[in-house]
């Protein structure tokens, strides 16, 4: 995806998690054009954690793929504390779900990270190896 794309992308997760007091986790897949064509919310925890099943992650890739003859999936997730800084476990998690998408030929294109007033794409920063 491009530029435009990833700032579109970062500004409308912004507003989606604007006034969340949990965490919570979205994903969301391309079609081949770059536009965003699902969202599902995998779940929402805590104001500092939440958990989700690779299942549920497999069970949305399987059914964007099948309605939209698409792979590429973005994920997103918010901070409720501020800070949109990936955690260790974010990073953890993200590269765990980029493995995961591959071995069942998708693409993780990205993974987000919403603060309170910055968003943080972990492709840009280099946490998605």
């Amino acid at each position: 995806y491009g530029d435009t794309t990833l700032k579109n992308f970062k500004r409308y997760c912004s507003s989606l998690f604007l006034g969340h007091d949990v965490e919570s986790v979205y994903l969301f897949a391309l079609d081949r054009k770059n536009r965003f064509v699902a969202k599902e919310l995998l779940n929402s925890g805590t104001g500092a954690y939440v958990n989700f099943s690779e299942e549920s992650v497999l069970k949305f890739a399987r059914k964007v793929s099948a309605a939209h003859q698409t792979g590429v999936i973005m994920m997103a997730h918010n901070h409720p504390d501020g800070s949109c800084k990936p955690s260790l476990r974010d990073i953890e998690s993200t590269r765990h779900i980029l493995k995961l998408l591959a071995e069942h030929g998708c693409v993780l294109a990205d993974s987000i990270v919403v603060g309170a007033n910055k968003v943080c794409s972990m492709k840009e920063e280099g946490l998605m190896l």
